[in-house]
């Protein structure tokens, strides 16, 4: 059988150096330090005894007997020694440390010392892990199926921790799904998951408000939730009811059929956040909404129009005349030296 592929690097250091420390036992045969490289010594020994004969025999060190909190106490330790650190999942380290909070066998400075972290640090990884189980549980109806939060889980969920502070009910909600759509989709957004991941806090109801004008929601939808019973409005994330502003879009959110076009629109609107950002910095960010703006008109084709719209795009293009009216006479002003312009215009 082939080495495993984690163990790989670890066995063709062993093929050159053997064995040079012992793994560390306790009385009952109970690894703690060590199991990454006994696994390895195994393999090479299965394959290829004559090459590795004193493999036959592991040189083990056989502590005296500990409680289980010192037993953890050595574990953590010497995961954390740089010269020794192995490959340890973000994942189990946080559920450690929130397992020694719990069992108030540790307090937070204790465990940030032992560390080598801010006491700062650790509650960011406890808040990260706990929005990824929330991912889990109610997102993807998997809790606790750590596996599909350890990809590239680590930083985006922890960049989740500051962008969220202070955001609660309706908005929490939403700002939420955003974030866990971005997160099925990283593959695609590829390294820019991050630079996505940075509109989700400051700019969550700005987005919110682009997507729902982008998926078509109408006075009529929320007028139909409105007629919704109570007991059907009931939202997992957080326990609290949602406010009807925000519950056409959850209701898309949490259709499965209607993921990946609500994942197509919820990008195309942080592109064009982001875009603003960087032309804002140029003086280039109104130039480019009012392109976006134009774009977006001339996609319109009347002819195809469900004549049951007819009255909404009436009022829509009424308020379009008026947005763009106002905007050219405050322009002129600006242009005549009556009016200063807004900072990033």
């Amino acid at each position: 059988m082939p080495p495993l592929d984690p163990l790989s690097p670890l066995s063709k250091s062993l093929e050159r150096t053997k064995q040079t420390e012992p793994i560390m036992i306790t009385q009952s045969g109970v690894v703690v330090n060590g199991n990454r490289r006994l696994t390895a010594m195994r393999e090479l020994y299965g394959e290829r005894k004559a090459e590795f004969p004193t493999f036959a025999e592991v040189e083990c060190m056989v502590l005296p007997p500990l409680t289980e909190e010192q037993i953890d106490d050595i574990e953590t330790r010497l995961q954390e020694r740089p010269e020794t650190k192995l490959p340890y999942s973000w994942i189990n380290e946080t559920l450690k440390i929130r397992r020694q909070l719990e069992k108030k066998s540790k307090k937070e400075t204790d465990i940030a010392d032992m560390r080598r972290k801010s006491v700062g640090d650790i509650r960011k990884s406890l808040s990260a892990l706990n929005y990824a189980e929330i991912y889990l549980r109610d997102w993807c109806g998997a809790p606790n199926d750590y596996r599909l939060v350890e990809k590239g889980g680590e930083q985006f969920f922890s960049d989740l921790v500051p962008r969220l502070k202070g955001k609660e009910g309706p908005l929490l909600e939403a700002n939420l799904r955003m974030a866990w759509l971005l997160f099925d989709n990283r593959d695609s957004l590829g390294g820019r998951i991050y630079n996505f991941n940075k509109v989700l806090g400051e700019k969550a109801e700005h987005v919110l408000a682009q997507l729902a004008e982008r998926l078509d929601i109408e006075e009529e939808q929320v007028e139909e939730v409105e007629g919704v019973a109570d007991d059907e409005m009931e939202i997992d994330l957080g326990g609290e009811q949602v406010a009807n502003d925000y519950a056409p879009l959850l209701a898309l959110f949490d259709n499965p059929q209607r993921r990946d076009e609500v994942f197509d629109e919820l990008k195309a609107v942080c592109q064009t956040v982001l875009d603003s950002g960087a032309q804002s910095k140029v003086g280039k960010a109104a130039l480019r909404a009012a392109q976006d703006a134009n774009t977006r008109l001339t996609e319109i084709d009347l002819s195809t129009a469900d004549t049951n719209t007819h009255v909404g795009i009436e009022k829509q293009l009424d308020e379009i005349v008026h947005r763009a009216t106002a905007l050219k006479s405050k322009l002129q002003e600006i242009k005549d030296g009556k009016s200063k312009p807004s900072i990033g215009s």
